[in-house]
């Protein structure tokens, strides 16, 4: 009964770490979007780097390979993801980001996550083409859609 509580009692502080990491990548890669129209290759690498240490940490700790396993198809699902960007729907750096969180929250997060993102980033356009005369082509900075969704995932999993 008490490793049943235990593992309670730790599964919010291990979604507080994931969020807290992944959250601060995304907000980074949103102020990053908003003021330059970029999220540099050099972000990207840096994001990739601080979810393979992390998962590293908690292989580590955990001794676990199925969250290893998690994180890398949560790396590589983005890229399915791949045609948007042929299309011009979003850019390269929105599925590499996508990617960066991916490792670290893993795949059925990011799934949510970039689902939740086309819905808040096509809110956002409604609202720029209706309250701010934007026009049908303006471009908005995606990775503050992807901001705000990863906020929706993490108030899902922590109620």
């Amino acid at each position: 009964m008490t490793n049943h509580f235990s593992h309670f009692c730790l599964l919010p502080l291990e979604v507080m770490k994931i969020y807290f990491i992944s959250l601060t990548v995304a907000l980074l890669a949103a102020a990053s979007d908003v003021k330059s129209r970029k999220i540099t290759n050099r972000f990207i690498i840096r994001g990739y780097l601080i979810g393979l240490i992390y998962q590293i940490i908690q292989f580590i700790i955990k001794g676990d390979f199925t969250y290893v396993k998690d994180a890398f198809i949560g790396f590589l699902l983005p890229y399915c993801f791949i045609i948007l960007y042929l299309l011009n729907v979003i850019g390269a750096a929105d599925i590499k980001l996508f990617s960066v969180i991916g490792m670290i929250i893993g795949t059925k997060r990011v799934l949510l996550l970039i689902v939740l993102s086309f819905v808040i980033a096509g809110c956002m356009g409604i609202i720029a083409i209706s309250f701010f005369k934007k026009e049908k082509n303006y471009a908005l900075p995606f990775a503050v859609a992807v901001f705000i969704s990863l906020i929706l995932v993490f108030v899902r999993d922590i109620v």
